[in-house]
């Protein structure tokens, strides 16, 4: 696996950083008229020339030509990139403005609608393209289950799913039934609130606050989420020199089904297909209280798996300034405000993050957001990896550290946070434990 199979892309239809793709217009205007002169000056030349000069003149404009089909073929493409800007732009616009409406924000949506109204008028058919790519991108958000099923020498007349439960934890292939893509429990909207009450728990440090540092990079990051057996939450306290604190929390993925386990699947299903509040969630809030995070508090949330649910759900409710989401293998992606950067880590054929069936069609969260994928698992991977080896967090490490070497300029955002927190005057770390204490959990 190299860098060149990893996609990065602002939201499910939107591949590319707009404003690369104008700059990149641009640079190509510049060649272009940069061959203008050469061209004009070829075309004097040759009508400079004396009859008898005609095999010299004859070369003068074909070179004179050449120039020019190259100069024209240049503003044929900046025109085309443009054209794909203003269409990727359509749709952040439209899912921005879908998601100021939900939230409330009424005037936020009218001047995001305006801008978009503002495209569809210089090009007509712009908002028809944009249904189609759209289209396209439903059609195909279910490609990894495909392949998952194919491997197992499923055969599917219709979009596979994967039974949460069953297929992130038995080993087993079982599990793949149809109509996963049309569920939408892929996606957590951002009116979604959580039902019931919440899960008793137990939680306790395993591990006394030790002296750390702030990670330097998202491989880092991914790497601790790497904990002790015991530990499910872990809490970094970040003392900024303002005076104030920081929170980061890595939330663990699903540990089984043994009694008074929060991590087990009564919660994914809760979190996943009852839409109730969870016993894992529940002790993250309660890890956080013990770190000393407030009300407030600037926090940023990393998990995998069932933990990355947990995040979202904590990073779309709770009294916290979630600055950062980075989800790791997640099954859902989560509808997240204006003010935090949402990073998704997804693998093609991971089949827990498949689950989100690839998540928003438009991007969420803060400038910057991105959700990055490839297919993690050789065509020659043993059997035995097809199932989960794709969800390992040794794989996702791998794609971290593809991130942290791209050059792309949605990961500026990721390096600005990993800088803010590399500022901090000391930082301490805690490990959590959990026990559900709820009877017939």
């Amino acid at each position: 696996m190299s860098a060149d199979d990893l996609e990065i892309r602002s939201g499910g239809v939107v591949a590319v950083d707009t404003g690369e793709l104008r700059g990149a217009a641009g640079r190509l205007r510049l060649l272009a008229g940069d061959l203008h002169e050469p061209r004009r000056a070829l075309t004097r030349a040759a009508d400079a020339l004396p009859a008898s000069g005609w095999i010299a003149m004859a070369a003068l404009g074909a070179a004179s030509q050449a120039t020019g089909a190259a100069a024209d073929d240049l503003e044929r493409l900046a025109r085309d990139l443009d054209a794909l800007a203003d269409l990727y732009e359509y749709v952040e616009l439209d899912a921005a403005a879908t998601a100021a409406l939900l939230s409330g924000d009424h005037a936020a949506a009218q001047r995001l609608r305006a801008r978009a109204h503002e495209l569809a008028f210089g090009d007509p058919g712009l908002a028809r393209r944009a249904a189609v790519e759209e289209a396209d991108w439903v059609a195909r958000r279910d490609d990894g289950l495909a392949m998952i099923a194919a491997r197992f020498g499923v055969v599917a007349a219709f979009s596979p799913v994967a039974v949460y439960g069953v297929v992130a934890l038995s080993g087993a292939a079982t599990g793949i039934v149809a109509g996963i893509g049309a569920s939408g429990r892929g996606v957590v909207p951002r009116d979604r609130v959580l039902s019931g009450p919440s899960p008793a728990v137990s939680v306790t440090p395993t591990r006394a606050a030790a002296a750390a540092v702030a990670p330097g990079t998202l491989g880092e990051v991914v790497g601790r989420m790497a904990m002790a057996p015991d530990a499910r939450v872990r809490v970094e306290t970040y003392a900024m020199p303002d005076g104030t604190r920081q929170y980061v929390a890595y939330v663990t993925g699903t540990k089984g089904d043994e009694p008074g386990e929060p991590w087990d699947n009564a919660s994914n299903l809760d979190l996943y297909l009852r839409d109730e509040q969870s016993a894992s969630l529940a002790a993250t809030r309660e890890a956080l209280a013990l770190a000393g995070a407030a009300p407030g508090d600037r926090v940023h949330l990393v998990g995998h798996s069932q933990g990355a649910m947990v995040a979202t759900h904590l990073a779309m409710d709770s009294p916290y300034d979630v600055a950062t989401l980075v989800t790791i293998g997640s099954p859902v992606q989560g509808e997240v405000g204006g003010g935090t950067l949402s990073v998704a880590l997804r693998h093609v054929d991971d089949p827990v993050s498949a689950l989100a069936a690839g998540g928003v069609a438009g991007g969420v969260g803060a400038p910057g957001s991105f959700v990055a994928e490839r297919v993690a698992l050789a065509p020659d991977a043993p059997p035995g990896e097809w199932l989960l080896g794709a969800h390992g967090l040794d794989r996702y490490a791998e794609t971290a550290g593809m991130l942290d070497a791209s050059s792309d300029p949605r990961m500026d955002a990721v390096r600005d946070r990993l800088a803010d927190l590399g500022a901090a005057t000391t930082v301490t770390t805690t490990d959590y434990a959990a026990v559900t204490l709820t009877p017939g959990r």
